[in-house]
C-alpha cells in the first residue's frame, strides 16, 4: 500500500494599511499615511515569526502596494499584482 501525503495551502489574506490624504479625502489613489507605512512594517515583524511567505498578491492600488512592499522585499518574494483584487461597490 503507498503511502499518501496531504499538504494544504494557507492564505492570509490583508487588508491594507491606514490610508489617508493631507486633505483627509480618501479614494483609490490614496496612499498609506505614516501609521499606514509604521503598519506595514508591523505586518513583516507578525508574518515572518508565524509563516513561510511562499507568494504575495496585491491589487494595483497603490495603498495596497505600500502595504505588501516590505514583506515582499523581507520574503525575498515578488508582488503578483491582481486587478481583481481591488475593492468594488456593491449596489443597495
Amino acid at each position: 500500500m503507498q503511502e499518501t501525503t496531504i499538504t494544504s495551502t494557507r492564505f492570509i489574506l490583508v487588508r491594507h494599511a491606514q490610508a489617508r490624504s493631507d486633505t483627509g479625502i480618501y479614494g483609490q489613489e490614496t496612499p498609506l499615511n505614516e501609521l499606514g507605512k509604521k503598519q506595514s512594517l508591523l505586518l513583516v515583524n507578525v508574518f515572518t515569526q508565524i509563516e513561510k511567505i511562499d507568494v504575495v498578491y496585491s491589487s494595483p492600488l497603490p495603498r495596497a502596494l505600500q502595504t505588501a512592499e516590505p514583506l515582499s522585499i523581507q520574503c525575498k518574494q515578488q508582488i503578483i499584482v491582481n486587478s481583481n483584487l481591488r475593492e468594488f461597490e456593491v449596489p443597495e
